[in-house]
């Protein structure tokens, strides 16, 4: 074989795009896209239909699908996560770190939802379901700044953005028709399990996920006139109120939910 045609069959395989196939970041942002969306199906949408066969009232199904309210209102901790590591899971990156201990508390919150009769632990199910949705939104906050952190082009930002929705879709179905159908040969509680393993299975999207590298950013400069407007104090005290006025709502509405 000549040098020019040893060239010209090693040429498509250098140009060749990057798919789920070839590069474990697409491959990892399809599963942990699967992983984002199955936990607000499964507490938005399929407790209901488990209720509604065990004869739960529909004004208590509207009061629990309130649960998920932790995906309106995550913009609050998010700021806590932009700079912060997962405690004990420092070792895998800022954002593998996180990526790990979230799922596996999804992973357990599914499980117990399986092992509960809504009959007759109502209350026990309510509660997983709050901790399910802010375990799963705080996962959504990680999962959005892994995936802008590491695209590196402007196909990268494309390809992401469909994988994550494909896989956010994906969950929707399974956990949604695909729970209707298993039920109507198998306990709720066994649907449950099963939705649970396959959350479990999505951990390898967590492995898989590269760390993103990140630039060191400058310290930025504090505008002096800025800073004498609105002092520290002030604004540590405006703060203040505001957090004040959040768990003044959030204690009034889960006192209303139970």
């Amino acid at each position: 074989m000549s040098e020019a045609t040893a060239t010209a069959d090693a040429a498509p395989a250098q140009t060749r795009k990057p798919s789920i196939f070839n590069d474990r970041r697409r491959l990892a942002m399809l599963m942990l896209g699967f992983a984002s969306g199955l936990p607000f199906t499964i507490v938005g949408g399929t407790l209901a239909a488990w209720f509604t066969a065990k004869g739960i009232s529909t004004a208590t199904i509207g009061v629990l699908s309130w649960s998920a309210l932790a995906y309106s209102f995550k913009f609050l901790w998010s700021p806590l996560l932009h700079r912060t590591a997962a405690p004990f899971f420092q070792r895998f990156g800022l954002r593998r770190g996180w990526f790990l201990p979230l799922q596996g508390l999804q992973v357990l919150c599914l499980f117990g939802f399986a092992t509960l009769d809504p009959t007759t632990n109502l209350l026990a199910i309510a509660g997983l379901a709050v901790l399910a949705s802010f375990i799963s939104a705080t996962f959504d906050i990680v999962l959005d700044a892994w995936r802008i952190e590491t695209a590196k082009t402007k196909d990268d930002i494309d390809s992401f953005s469909a994988l994550v929705q494909a896989g956010y879709r994906s969950a929707a179905f399974v956990g949604g028709a695909g729970a209707l159908i298993l039920s109507d040969h198998m306990s709720w509680n066994a649907v449950v399990a099963v939705l649970a393993l396959i959350m479990a299975l999505t951990l390898a999207g967590s492995i898989l996920a590269p760390e993103p590298t990140r630039p060191s950013a400058p310290a930025k400069a504090v505008d002096p006139e800025l800073e004498r407007r609105f002092d520290r104090t002030a604004r540590n005290i405006v703060v203040g109120i505001v957090a004040l006025g959040w768990v003044w709502a959030f204690w009034t509405l889960g006192s209303f939910m139970y």
